[in-house]
């Protein structure tokens, strides 16, 4: 091989190379699982909570317990707050979910025990299945969820 033949071979390997790097970052990436911004728990799509910060940056945590524990921490409101509709996994406003407080467990860390929902009858189905409680907004959700496994 000619040396001329040589350097363009180089420049090609190191041009591929240039253009596979983010292919093979997006790659390595894939198999991480986004875990809860408090607690550090694998987070199921179903009962993800998106907080967005005065700073307009975004906040995933595993599920409503956490999510308030870190607001609090905090100690100002967030811009706005999303919650996952258990049902469909659709991610809507947190003021217009409907929660309910059972007793199915959503997080083995947090104990989470609230659960959210779009559609009013699917939060009856999952009170009257799982000895639960319809809550009628976020703040009454608050109040109701237990952080220590007994009522405040």
């Amino acid at each position: 091989m000619t040396r001329q033949t040589k350097k363009r071979l180089g420049l090609l390997a190191a041009f591929t190379l240039i253009l596979l790097l983010p292919v093979v970052g997006t790659w390595a990436r894939l198999g991480r699982e986004k875990c809860c911004a408090f607690d550090g728990e694998k987070i199921l799509p179903i009962y993800r909570v998106r907080v967005v910060d005065e700073g307009g940056a975004s906040h995933v945590f595993c599920g409503f317990t956490c999510a308030e524990k870190w607001i609090t921490a905090q100690g100002t409101e967030p811009t706005i707050i999303f919650v996952a509709d258990e049902k469909s996994g659709r991610e809507i406003p947190a003021t217009s979910a409907i929660y309910v407080r059972s007793e199915v467990i959503t997080g083995h860390v947090s104990g989470n025990k609230i659960h959210t929902f779009e559609n009013r009858r699917d939060a009856e189905n999952h009170a009257r299945s799982y000895h639960g409680i319809i809550l009628n907004h976020w703040e009454q959700a608050k109040r109701s969820n237990s952080w220590n496994g007994t009522e405040q």
